[in-house]
């Protein structure tokens, strides 16, 4: 089934507040492309709006697993932490990510803001 169809669907029924059937579908699309950092947030959101913070914060980390564990996809999962308030993991996500790649120019410029915010 094509990605974008799965992706209106979801949001059809995100928008309808028809959580239960909207994660299936968001799941469903991670199923195919576990890298869709835009179905986790939304997938998130949903968590969040059902109280559930721990679900939206795996469902978030879960872009960096194995594979995944690329610098974008740690600037997206940081990026999207600090949209959802999660500062402590923002900031884990950021340390282990320089461990992982001291090099990587966009992770040493968003370290770099932080300590001079």
């Amino acid at each position: 089934v094509d990605q974008t169809r799965i992706a209106q669907l979801a949001q059809i029924l995100t928008d309808k507040e028809l959580h239960t059937e909207a994660i299936v579908e968001w799941n469903r699309l991670l199923t195919q492309n576990p890298a869709a950092s835009d179905a986790r947030s939304k997938l998130a959101e949903i968590y969040l709006a059902k109280k559930d913070t721990s679900r939206a914060v795996e469902v978030l980390a879960g872009l960096v697993d194995g594979d995944l564990a690329t610098p974008a996809n740690y600037l997206a999962l940081i990026r999207m932490q600090e949209k959802f308030g999660f500062t402590e993991e923002s900031q884990a996500s950021l340390k282990v990510a320089l461990e992982k790649f001291p090099e990587e120019s966009d992770l040493l410029a968003m370290a770099w803001r932080r300590a001079l915010e």
